[in-house]
C-alpha cells in the first residue's frame, strides 16, 4: 500500500484520535490528593512524543521536497515509526506509553485510562497524562526521582519541576496550609482580548434572568446569516466551555444553554455570549 503519509488498517476506527488525555476532573483529584497529603507535585514533558510510536501497518511516504535522493526521485520511504500528522500517530503513542508505564510497575485505573498509580517500597505515586504532558503526585522525593529515572529510560523527558502551569491553568500551592488553587485568569483575559471585549464592563451573573433565548432569534434570511458568519460565536462558546470545564463551573449552565443555538445563532445569542465572557 502506497500512501501520502498514512494508511488505514481494516477493522480499526480512526475517527478517534486515541491521544491519551486525562479528564480535568481526574487531574483536579490528583492535585487535591497531592496537596492534602503534602506530596511532591511535579510536571514532565516527553520530547517528540509522536515519533516513538510503532506502526502496525505497512505505510510508505513520499520523499520530502528538497530531500529526494538523486536518481531515485520516484522511490518512496518505508516507515517504521510514526510521524507528526500521521493518522495513526496519536494512537501509536498511546500504546507505546501504556506499555512503558506497565513495564515500570504502574497500573492504569479503570475510571480514567490516562491515570496511572504505583506503590513501591520507596512510596506511592499517581500520574495524569495529557498527550505528552504529565502531572505527577508522589509521596516523597525518592519516589518522584524513581519515576523520572525509569521513565527516562524509554523517552527523552523535560523535567519542569514543581507544577506551576498546566494546560492553560495556573497552579498556586500553599504547602504549609496544604491547599492548591487553580486559575485561568490569563486564559480568560486572552479570550476577552481576542473577541475585543477587554474594555467591557463586568457583570455579576453570567446570564440575565430577564432575557429568554430561543431558536426563533436566529437569522431567517440570507443577509442575517451572512452577518452572523462574520461573528465568532462558535469560537466564543468553545473558549468558554474549556474555562467552565477547568475552573469556572459557575458558567456551565450558561455555556450549555448557549450551545443549543450553535447551528443558527442570532445577534441576541451573541450578546448573551459576550455577557458570559
Amino acid at each position: 500500500m502506497v500512501a501520502k503519509g498514512f494508511a488505514q488498517k481494516p477493522g480499526v476506527d480512526y475517527t478517534e484520535t486515541y491521544a491519551p488525555v486525562a479528564r480535568m476532573e481526574s487531574t483536579r483529584v490528583l492535585l487535591h490528593i497531592g496537596a492534602s497529603l503534602d506530596w511532591e507535585i511535579h510536571q514532565m514533558d516527553v520530547k517528540t512524543a509522536f515519533l516513538h510510536g510503532d506502526l502496525e501497518e505497512e505505510v510508505y511516504m513520499e520523499q520530502p521536497e528538497g530531500m529526494k535522493e538523486r536518481g531515485k526521485e520516484d522511490w518512496v520511504c518505508y516507515m517504521r515509526k510514526t510521524l507528526y500528522g500521521l493518522m495513526q500517530a496519536a494512537r501509536a503513542w498511546n500504546i507505546r506509553l501504556h506499555r512503558a508505564m506497565l513495564e515500570i510497575g504502574y497500573v492504569r485505573i479503570s475510571a480514567d485510562h490516562c491515570i496511572y498509580m504505583c506503590n513501591t517500597t520507596s512510596g506511592s505515586s499517581i500520574v495524569a497524562i495529557h498527550v505528552d504532558d504529565m502531572a505527577v503526585a508522589a509521596s516523597n522525593k525518592a519516589e518522584m526521582a524513581r519515576l523520572k529515572e525509569q521513565l527516562g529510560k524509554f523517552f527523552g523527558l523535560v523535567d519542569l519541576g514543581e507544577l506551576k502551569w498546566l494546560l492553560g491553568v495556573a497552579v498556586t500551592r500553599n504547602r504549609r496550609a496544604r491547599t492548591i488553587s487553580l486559575s485561568q485568569a490569563a486564559y480568560i483575559e486572552s479570550i476577552a482580548k481576542h473577541l475585543h471585549l477587554e474594555d467591557a464592563h463586568p457583570v455579576t451573573t453570567p446570564l440575565d434572568p430577564h432575557v429568554v433565548l430561543s431558536k426563533d432569534h436566529g437569522p431567517k434570511d440570507e443577509e442575517g446569516k451572512l452577518r452572523m458568519k462574520k461573528i465568532p460565536y462558535l469560537t466564543a462558546i468553545g473558549s468558554i466551555m474549556y474555562a467552565a470545564t477547568a475552573t469556572c463551573p459557575d458558567v456551565s449552565y450558561a455555556v450549555q444553554h448557549l450551545s443549543q443555538f450553535n447551528s443558527n445563532p442570532g445577534y441576541s445569542h451573541w450578546t448573551v455570549a459576550q455577557r458570559v465572557i
